[in-house]
């Protein structure tokens, strides 16, 4: 799963979660809703939270910014 919208009542699949994720309200820009997930323990909640929010949630496959800098760093000092 790279991507995954969730709305209020939907059924959730938990096969297809890949931890870590953040999850997110998917109206507006504020950072408040955002969560990251890092397992199947804290998901739940995670999803409550951006609910307050917003009627629909993104799931997305986290990806560390830093990783993908150090990526770029070596590959083009290279």
């Amino acid at each position: 799963m790279t991507n995954f919208r969730f709305a209020s009542g939907d059924p959730l699949t938990l096969g297809e979660i890949q931890y870590p994720c953040v999850v997110k309200a998917s109206l507006g820009e504020d950072t408040k809703a955002v969560r990251l997930v890092k397992n199947q323990a804290t998901l739940h909640a995670a999803i409550e939270h951006a609910l307050s929010y917003s009627d629909d949630v993104i799931i997305e496959r986290y990806k560390s910014a830093f990783v993908n800098r150090l990526v770029c760093l070596f590959k083009y000092r290279i």
